[in-house]
């Protein structure tokens, strides 16, 4: 069954750090105008755990900026910090359906925010130093950054910022805002709740032959179900992320992987679940889903690419994740069957030349060639086709079964074992 060996060897290499590479510049005649980049949170402890759980995690403390007067009346801000703290050894929850250390599910791990840190750095010497497109000094009427409300996602753009605007270039901007979107209206990730579409044609896709016949092969039937047996975990989705991610944090990690009854999952089985789980991927992001999932983002991007080539912006930043990515890479009809990293990045160059404005696409700094969405030219699309084809895949809110314009289901937390 397992066709693709190459493609083993470089997904599973590839999963916990992004190989970016050597980034080019366009050729001449171009002048960079504005840049948008959609960005993957760092390293992050697993959305889920299971019973028996042998995970080892731990997380730096949570900052948190509270705001008070003081006798001048003056607003002034001061900061503390939440650490979670896992009590194995007296709550028989804890002790059976939580990893050690002082991780929450999903949180931002340091490796993820040094990800940040080391992306912020890099960001700056191509866009600031090299292009000369950024100010030296923070700018929040030129600058915008913009993340999913989830935890890691807000601290990933921190950390960022932190290298990409450090305190000494900020002057009397401190504290720079980074706009959010309440959960109910999001829509730089797959929004299952605000459009139940998307579950709809999950469903249906589960259901395609290729899938069931792969699934049923021996090689991936067999692993699939050791990790069921060892874990009891099981995902509430069709889709094969969720049992990968179990995984993915403790391979990064190097934590030992789950055992049950002399039972244990192994290196070479997870290779086999992330090999079809990204095999899946040309179906779970086909070209009928993918408006669902990230269209209303594609449609939010480009309206502020217009209001940014209307104005002074300079560059625009998404902390998202890696959902966020294989969406906007289906919607270009690329290839979504390669491996997303933690902070992996998805960047949009706009260039003038001849008062033509043309779209250059770098995922991880590698110019992405989207010949089956426009006619390239130097490797780049014109801006008006890249908007008119991006457009006419932007959905009606009123398609996803009118959820989305009435009250959202009930929204239930990923995360801690539960049998409910």
């Amino acid at each position: 069954m397992f066709i693709l060996v190459l493609f083993i060897c470089l997904s599973y290499s590839q999963l916990c750090t992004p190989i970016r590479a050597q980034y080019k510049d366009v050729v001449n005649g171009y002048t960079l105008k504005y840049v948008q980049a959609i960005a993957r949170h760092g390293d992050r402890a697993p959305g889920d755990s299971f019973y028996g759980d042998n995970g080892e995690f731990y997380c730096g403390t949570l900052e948190e900026s509270h705001i008070y007067m003081n006798n001048g009346n003056k607003v002034s801000h001061t900061a503390s910090s939440k650490a979670t703290v896992i009590d194995k050894k007296n709550n028989p929850f804890a002790e059976n359906y939580m990893w050690k250390g002082s991780c929450e599910p999903g949180q931002l791990t340091p490796e993820g925010i040094t990800m940040h840190y080391q992306l912020g750095k890099h960001f700056d010497e191509i866009y600031r130093q090299h292009h000369q497109l950024l100010p030296t000094y923070f700018d929040p009427s030129i600058v915008k950054i913009r993340a999913s409300a989830k935890v890691r996602t807000l601290q990933s753009a921190q950390a960022f910022l932190q290298t990409f605007y450090p305190l000494e270039r900020r002057k009397s901007v401190v504290d720079i805002e980074i706009k959010t979107r309440p959960y109910e209206i999001e829509t730089l990730k797959p929004n299952r709740n605000c459009c139940p579409k998307i579950n709809e044609l999950e469903e249906k896709i589960a259901t395609n032959e290729d899938i069931i016949k792969r699934r049923e092969e021996s090689t991936f039937k067999n692993v699939f179900n050791k990790l069921k047996r060892i874990t009891g975990f099981q995902s509430g989705s069709s889709y094969l992320y969720d049992y990968v991610d179990l995984i993915t944090a403790r391979i990064c990690h190097n934590v030992t992987l789950p055992c049950k009854d002399n039972e244990c999952f192994t290196e070479d089985d997870y290779k086999i679940l992330v090999n079809e789980y990204l095999y899946e991927n040309k179906y779970f992001f086909n070209n009928e889903i993918a408006p669902y999932q990230l269209g209303f983002f594609i449609d939010e991007m480009l309206n502020d690419t217009d209001d940014a080539l209307k104005s002074n912006i300079v560059y625009q930043h998404y902390s998202a994740h890696d959902t966020s990515i294989y969406g906007i890479l289906s919607l270009l009809e690329y290839d979504t069957q390669i491996a997303i990293p933690y902070a992996s990045t998805i960047v949009f160059e706009y260039y003038t030349k001849d008062n033509q404005i043309f779209v250059r696409t770098l995922l991880n700094d590698e110019v992405l060639k989207l010949n089956k969405l426009c006619t390239l030219i130097d490797d780049m699309c014109s801006l008006t086709e890249f908007e008119s084809k991006l457009r006419a895949k932007v959905p009606q809110y009123s398609s996803c079964n009118d959820v989305a314009i009435k009250k959202p289901r009930i929204i239930s937390r990923k995360g801690w074992f539960t049998n409910n």
